[in-house]
């Protein structure tokens, strides 16, 4: 029955074509397919190596890639890491076109954050270089938290999945241990007790370390681009009311080593 498109493909415009354009049409399109048919086998064998240079970071209905990784490789090739990433899916959904048009949308998107539904709870989104493939039932907001410090110590914020160490040092130590992001020093007898860890909250403040003015938290976020998701589960570390320090990403200049210190405070952050 030509109700169904298939069966009218082939009872009415083949025959329709064969007729008035090209009577070796039906060995024109199999000779077309066949090529097709080489070339995506070719392209498919490259996609996993692809895929592994991606950067491709899992976690349960998300598929985290490496934006600027995808961008250097040739468009067959990064279509097919995109689909794999859909694929391994905790529910693969069904794939069109329209999906891979809207990777590429976020892919070569000009703003730093932009996201497209893709229908079926599939969502793509970009987040400065990172591009994520995310099922709505995987995502999960970190709950909010605050909680001491336990110093010396080890205290576990699990609804962030992270870890902060602490330990006390009765030697100043050299300027040269204060680069690292993940480790902050403080003044241990200097700074207001207890030290606490909590989540981010709307309108936070710091006056960061070289400068003299405060700067909402947000902004350092931005500055920082640190992507939405991540923000809720960076420990923001306070004494008494004054945030001083950012786990990760920025310290303030608040209870600074110096020639006075007795006793250093150092703190570490782990994400597990």
């Amino acid at each position: 029955s030509p109700v169904y498109l298939r069966n009218s493909l082939r009872l009415e415009l083949i025959p329709f074509i064969k007729e008035r354009y090209n009577e070796n049409i039906i060995s024109t399109l199999a000779r077309t397919a066949s090529v097709l048919r080489k070339d995506s086998i070719f392209l498919d064998s490259l996609a996993p190596k692809a895929f592994k240079e991606a950067g491709v970071i899992k976690g349960k209905g998300i598929v985290d890639m490496d934006r600027m990784k995808l961008l250097k490789m040739p468009e067959a090739i990064s279509s097919r890491v995109f689909l794999m990433a859909c694929r391994g899916l905790e529910k693969a959904p069904e794939l069109f076109g329209a999906h891979v048009d809207a990777f590429f949308d976020a892919l070569r998107s000009k703003k730093p954050n932009a996201s497209y539904s893709l229908g079926s709870g599939l969502c793509i989104r970009r987040e400065y270089g990172r591009i994520r493939v995310e099922q709505k039932s995987g995502i999960k907001k970190a709950q909010g938290f605050e909680l001491p410090l336990l110093i010396p110590g080890i205290t576990r914020i699990p609804s962030a999945g992270a870890v902060i160490i602490a330990k006390i040092s009765r030697k100043p130590l050299s300027a040269a241990s204060f680069s690292s992001r993940d480790r902050a020093y403080f003044d241990y007898d200097e700074i207001p007790k207890p030290v606490r860890a909590r989540s981010f909250r709307p309108g936070d403040r710091m006056t960061p370390s070289g400068m003299s003015g405060t700067k909402k938290l947000k902004a350092i976020f931005i500055d920082s681009k640190t992507p939405a998701l991540q923000r809720q589960r960076t420990p923001v570390i306070c004494a008494g009311d004054a945030v001083v320090w950012l786990a990760g990403i920025r310290r303030s200049d608040g209870y600074m080593l110096n020639q006075a210190t007795k006793r250093v405070l150092m703190l570490e952050l782990r994400f597990s």
